[in-house]
């Protein structure tokens, strides 16, 4: 009938949406910098005690997490100093659930990539 959907159908949309998310998404993540030893340099100007594995870390979380919900946005996009609000903002209008050390990561990541 006109105007109604199978069971199969909406199954079949689904998935056509989720490939074309993954699709797109992919396609951001190979865009999305690597860390670099420069980058690092950089950020352990106000972080010490950051390692490239910590930036790594960082990329890979933000991956992870954030590309499962949205387009990731380039690094570029922002001043390193507007990261944590940003990712701060995604957590309290979102509902976006990260532990403190997923938190800590992204923003390392994001400010680390940024700024270059």
């Amino acid at each position: 009938m006109l105007g109604q959907s199978s069971p199969a159908n909406s199954l079949a949309s689904l998935v056509r949406m989720v490939a074309c998310a993954t699709l797109a998404s992919s396609g951001c993540v190979s865009a999305l910098p690597e860390a670099t030893s420069a980058q690092l340099t950089a950020a352990r100007a106000s972080d010490p005690g950051l390692s490239l594995e910590d930036l790594q870390r960082g990329r890979a979380t933000y991956i992870a997490r954030c590309g499962n919900c949205h387009v990731l946005r380039s690094p570029a996009e922002r001043a390193p100093d507007a990261w944590p609000a940003e990712v701060q903002r995604m957590q309290t209008q979102h509902q976006v659930r990260l532990s403190p050390e997923e938190q800590r990561d992204i923003v390392r990541y994001l400010r680390a990539a940024s700024a270059s």
